[in-house]
C-alpha cells in the first residue's frame, strides 16, 4: 500500500469506530431517557456494560494501522492513542 491508500483506509476505519462509539453513547442516552420518562426500572449496569463492550470491541477490531495491523499505542505504552499522526510500530503516516 502506498501512503495515500494507508491514509484513506485508516480514515475509513476511524469513521467506523466513531459510528460504534456513537451507538454506544446512544444506548446510554436511551437508557437515561427511558429511565426518566417511565416508571419502569432498568438496571443501569446493563447499558453501561454493553456500551463499554461495544467501545472495546470497536477499538480493537477496527482501529488498527492498515499497514502493520497494530492498534496505535499511546506514546508506545499500554492504551490506545486516539487520532494518531503516525503508527508507533511501523512509522507510516495515518493522517
Amino acid at each position: 500500500m502506498n501512503d495515500q491508500e494507508i491514509i484513506l483506509e485508516f480514515s475509513k476505519r476511524e469513521r467506523t469506530v466513531t459510528i460504534i462509539f456513537a451507538i454506544a453513547f446512544g444506548i446510554v442516552g436511551l437508557y437515561i431517557v427511558v429511565n426518566y420518562l417511565t416508571t419502569i426500572y432498568f438496571n443501569p449496569a446493563f447499558p453501561f456494560l454493553i456500551s463499554c463492550g461495544l467501545m472495546i470491541y470497536g477499538t480493537y477490531k477496527y482501529y488498527r494501522c492498515p499497514n502493520c495491523n497494530h492498534v496505535p499505542k499511546a506514546l508506545g505504552q499500554a492504551g490506545v492513542q486516539m487520532s494518531p499522526e503516525s503508527c508507533g510500530d511501523c512509522g507510516k503516516k495515518l493522517r
